[in-house]
């Protein structure tokens, strides 16, 4: 579930660094994922939707590096209202 909403925070943080050069940003891992799902990274409604977060968690978990699945927990924190614990769940 957190692993969605990372993906969806990395998304959002796309267009965010454009104006923060603090917030994390996505990589290709990461937006694939995102996009594949939820299709647009500006789609806040699905990406911190937790059916899609699990989902998008899923992908990123199994494509992306461990570095990717920080980014997308960081950008998850930023963008959606409850931030995800994903990594406690894989521990």
């Amino acid at each position: 579930m957190k692993f969605l909403s990372l993906a969806v925070l990395a998304l959002a943080a796309v267009f965010a660094s454009a104006q923060n050069t603090s917030t994390p940003v996505p990589d290709a891992c990461i937006i694939g994922c995102t996009e594949a799902v939820c299709l647009s990274l500006t789609n806040f409604t699905c990406f911190c939707n937790p059916t899609e977060q699990q989902i998008i968690g899923a992908c990123i978990a199994t494509n992306c590096t461990s570095a990717d699945l920080t980014t997308a927990e960081q950008l998850d924190a930023l963008e959606c209202t409850s931030p995800l614990s994903f990594l406690d769940e894989l521990n």
